[in-house]
Protein backbone atom coordinates (compact mmCIF):
# COMPACT_ATOMS: atom_id res chain seq x y z
CA UNK A 1 0.00 0.00 0.00
CA UNK A 2 1.16 3.77 -1.01
CA UNK A 3 1.73 6.24 1.40
CA UNK A 4 -1.36 8.16 0.36
CA UNK A 5 -3.07 5.20 0.75
CA UNK A 6 -1.86 4.69 4.58
CA UNK A 7 -3.10 8.44 4.69
CA UNK A 8 -6.81 8.01 3.91
CA UNK A 9 -6.69 5.00 5.52
CA UNK A 10 -5.78 6.74 8.50
CA UNK A 11 -8.04 9.74 8.14
CA UNK A 12 -11.34 7.54 7.50
CA UNK A 13 -9.84 5.89 10.92
CA UNK A 14 -9.93 9.61 12.41
CA UNK A 15 -13.04 10.13 10.88
CA UNK A 16 -14.56 7.02 12.21
CA UNK A 17 -13.03 7.93 15.87
CA UNK A 18 -14.55 11.69 15.64
CA UNK A 19 -18.24 10.41 14.47
CA UNK A 20 -17.82 7.53 17.67
CA UNK A 21 -17.17 10.47 19.84
CA UNK A 22 -19.56 12.45 18.64
CA UNK A 23 -21.99 9.76 19.60
CA UNK A 24 -20.72 9.22 22.61
CA UNK A 25 -20.89 12.87 23.95
CA UNK A 26 -24.80 13.17 22.85
CA UNK A 27 -25.14 9.55 24.22
CA UNK A 28 -24.05 10.89 27.61
CA UNK A 29 -26.12 14.53 26.99
CA UNK A 30 -29.26 11.48 26.92
CA UNK A 31 -28.45 10.17 29.37
CA UNK A 32 -28.02 13.36 31.96
CA UNK A 33 -31.46 14.32 30.64
CA UNK A 34 -33.13 11.63 31.92
CA UNK A 35 -31.17 12.05 35.32
CA UNK A 36 -32.45 15.15 35.45
CA UNK A 37 -36.02 14.20 34.87
CA UNK A 38 -35.35 11.35 37.38
CA UNK A 39 -34.53 13.98 39.44
CA UNK A 40 -37.41 16.57 38.86
CA UNK A 41 -40.12 13.17 39.41
CA UNK A 42 -38.26 12.17 43.00
CA UNK A 43 -38.30 15.77 44.09
CA UNK A 44 -42.14 16.22 43.18
CA UNK A 45 -42.73 12.70 44.88
CA UNK A 46 -40.49 13.81 47.93
CA UNK A 47 -43.21 16.95 48.17
CA UNK A 48 -46.19 14.82 47.80
CA UNK A 49 -44.94 12.23 50.43
CA UNK A 50 -44.01 15.48 53.11
CA UNK A 51 -47.70 17.04 52.41
CA UNK A 52 -49.47 13.14 52.89
CA UNK A 53 -47.51 12.60 56.53
CA UNK A 54 -48.24 15.98 57.30
CA UNK A 55 -52.36 15.10 56.62
CA UNK A 56 -51.76 12.14 58.10
CA UNK A 57 -50.17 13.99 61.37
CA UNK A 58 -53.27 15.86 61.16
CA UNK A 59 -55.84 12.71 61.14
CA UNK A 60 -53.85 11.58 64.19
CA UNK A 61 -54.54 14.80 66.44
CA UNK A 62 -57.73 14.22 65.44
CA UNK A 63 -58.29 10.76 66.21
CA UNK A 64 -57.17 11.68 69.76
CA UNK A 65 -58.91 14.66 70.14
CA UNK A 66 -62.15 12.64 69.76
CA UNK A 67 -60.58 10.03 72.12
CA UNK A 68 -60.42 12.33 74.84
CA UNK A 69 -63.73 13.49 73.51
CA UNK A 70 -65.12 9.94 73.81
CA UNK A 71 -63.63 9.81 77.48
CA UNK A 72 -65.64 13.00 78.72
CA UNK A 73 -68.31 12.01 77.39
CA UNK A 74 -68.33 8.79 79.00
CA UNK A 75 -67.85 10.32 82.26
CA UNK A 76 -70.81 12.75 81.73
CA UNK A 77 -73.06 9.83 81.05
CA UNK A 78 -71.45 8.00 83.96
CA UNK A 79 -72.48 11.01 85.88
CA UNK A 80 -76.17 11.18 84.01
CA UNK A 81 -76.82 7.16 84.78
CA UNK A 82 -75.70 7.93 88.51
CA UNK A 83 -78.40 11.54 89.16
CA UNK A 84 -80.88 9.52 87.36
CA UNK A 85 -80.93 6.28 89.79
CA UNK A 86 -78.34 4.19 87.88
CA UNK A 87 -76.89 1.69 89.18
CA UNK A 88 -73.07 2.97 88.35
CA UNK A 89 -70.22 3.25 91.20
CA UNK A 90 -69.19 7.28 90.87
CA UNK A 91 -66.00 6.32 92.05
CA UNK A 92 -65.16 3.77 89.86
CA UNK A 93 -65.50 5.37 86.30
CA UNK A 94 -62.84 4.93 84.05
CA UNK A 95 -59.82 7.34 83.97
CA UNK A 96 -59.47 9.28 80.60
CA UNK A 97 -56.78 7.74 78.46
CA UNK A 98 -55.33 10.25 76.38
CA UNK A 99 -52.09 9.34 74.56
CA UNK A 100 -49.42 11.45 72.95
CA UNK A 101 -48.63 11.10 69.26
CA UNK A 102 -45.70 9.45 69.66
CA UNK A 103 -44.22 10.93 66.67
CA UNK A 104 -43.88 14.65 65.73
CA UNK A 105 -46.60 15.67 63.31
CA UNK A 106 -43.75 18.05 61.69
CA UNK A 107 -43.04 17.10 57.89
CA UNK A 108 -39.82 16.05 57.14
CA UNK A 109 -37.14 19.07 56.39
CA UNK A 110 -34.46 16.28 54.47
CA UNK A 111 -32.87 18.60 51.77
CA UNK A 112 -32.48 16.36 48.90
CA UNK A 113 -29.36 18.24 46.96
CA UNK A 114 -29.64 19.37 43.82
CA UNK A 115 -28.25 18.36 40.54
CA UNK A 116 -26.13 20.48 38.65
CA UNK A 117 -27.19 22.16 35.29
CA UNK A 118 -26.33 19.04 32.83
CA UNK A 119 -25.70 21.43 30.24
CA UNK A 120 -21.61 22.15 29.73
CA UNK A 121 -20.43 25.39 29.69
CA UNK A 122 -19.37 25.86 26.41
CA UNK A 123 -16.72 28.35 25.93
CA UNK A 124 -15.59 30.12 23.62
CA UNK A 125 -15.15 27.22 20.34
CA UNK A 126 -16.96 23.97 20.45
CA UNK A 127 -15.57 22.04 22.73
CA UNK A 128 -13.83 18.65 22.18
CA UNK A 129 -16.44 15.75 21.99
CA UNK A 130 -14.00 14.00 24.43
CA UNK A 131 -14.22 16.31 26.56
CA UNK A 132 -17.41 16.59 26.67
CA UNK A 133 -18.14 12.65 27.20
CA UNK A 134 -15.89 13.07 30.26
CA UNK A 135 -17.86 16.09 31.78
CA UNK A 136 -20.59 14.32 30.60
CA UNK A 137 -19.81 10.79 32.46
CA UNK A 138 -18.33 13.14 35.62
CA UNK A 139 -22.34 14.60 35.68
CA UNK A 140 -24.00 11.34 35.63
CA UNK A 141 -21.74 9.78 38.10
CA UNK A 142 -22.29 12.83 40.30
CA UNK A 143 -26.17 12.75 39.26
CA UNK A 144 -26.72 8.98 39.83
CA UNK A 145 -25.09 9.42 43.61
CA UNK A 146 -28.06 12.09 44.10
CA UNK A 147 -30.78 10.12 42.85
CA UNK A 148 -29.78 7.13 44.78
CA UNK A 149 -29.84 9.63 48.25
CA UNK A 150 -32.92 10.52 47.04
CA UNK A 151 -34.51 7.08 46.96
CA UNK A 152 -33.18 6.41 50.75
CA UNK A 153 -34.72 10.02 51.87
CA UNK A 154 -37.61 8.88 49.87
CA UNK A 155 -37.76 5.46 51.67
CA UNK A 156 -37.40 7.14 54.36
CA UNK A 157 -40.58 8.92 54.42
CA UNK A 158 -42.81 6.11 52.82
CA UNK A 159 -41.90 3.95 56.45
CA UNK A 160 -42.67 6.87 58.52
CA UNK A 161 -46.19 7.46 56.15
CA UNK A 162 -46.45 3.48 57.42
CA UNK A 163 -45.89 4.03 60.90
CA UNK A 164 -48.47 6.47 60.87
CA UNK A 165 -50.70 4.76 59.22
CA UNK A 166 -50.35 1.73 61.78
CA UNK A 167 -50.56 3.88 64.44
CA UNK A 168 -54.06 5.73 62.95
CA UNK A 169 -55.38 2.52 62.20
CA UNK A 170 -55.10 1.58 65.92
CA UNK A 171 -56.65 4.81 67.09
CA UNK A 172 -59.43 4.66 64.72
CA UNK A 173 -60.11 0.80 65.89
CA UNK A 174 -59.88 2.42 70.02
CA UNK A 175 -62.45 4.99 69.15
CA UNK A 176 -65.09 2.93 67.18
CA UNK A 177 -64.84 0.65 69.89
CA UNK A 178 -65.27 3.94 72.58
CA UNK A 179 -68.23 5.56 70.23
CA UNK A 180 -69.93 1.90 70.46
CA UNK A 181 -69.77 1.42 74.12
CA UNK A 182 -71.35 5.00 74.16
CA UNK A 183 -73.94 4.24 71.82
CA UNK A 184 -75.03 0.86 73.76
CA UNK A 185 -74.79 2.90 77.01
CA UNK A 186 -77.30 5.88 75.45
CA UNK A 187 -79.51 3.05 74.20
CA UNK A 188 -79.79 1.56 77.52
CA UNK A 189 -80.36 4.85 79.21
CA UNK A 190 -83.44 5.41 76.81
Amino acid sequence: MSYEGYRNEAEECRIKISMYEQKMAESTARSLRHIDEAYQSGAEAGKMLDEQNEQLGNIEVNLDNIDSSCGKADRELTQIQTVFGGVVNYFKREKSTLKNSENSTQPANKEIPKLQSSVPVVARGKPEPKTVVDQNLDQIDNGLDILSEMALQLGDQIDDSNKKLDRIYDKQENVNTKVNKLNKKINRMC
